[in-house]
């Protein structure tokens, strides 16, 4: 393997996953129990708008990490270098798939009932 392998990047997507992950339950507990991010922004409740921004930075970074990983390996000659932004990209697809697979439920499920 080369030393030039972005690990950092590659290593950044599971807490990326896992920050957003912690921060969505952390945020509607706070909303459903302590009654924190109430009113509305923009027409939509404040929980929302916070969950939604929460969603698209985590969609972002992990978009930045993927991208600093595959643009230099994924034409190396090295076939460890390739199967390494190979399986970065995977790992981002699923994290984004997730990402997305939580917007619908930001829009549509109440985030606690009162």
């Amino acid at each position: 393997m080369s030393a030039r392998i972005p690990w950092p990047y590659a290593a950044a997507m599971p807490v990326v996953w896992f920050g957003h992950v912690g921060l969505s339950y952390l945020l509607v507990g706070l909303h459903c129990h302590q009654e924190l991010l109430e009113g509305d922004v923009l027409g939509l409740a404040g929980i929302r708008v916070v969950q939604l921004a929460l969603t698209l930075g985590a969609a972002a970074a992990l978009l930045l990490c993927w991208l600093r990983v595959w643009r230099p390996l994924h034409a190396s000659g090295d076939l460890g270098e390739r199967n390494f932004a190979l399986a970065t990209a995977l790992l981002a697809g699923i994290f984004l798939v997730y990402l997305a697979w939580t917007i619908a439920p930001v829009f549509t499920v109440q985030p606690c009932h009162r």
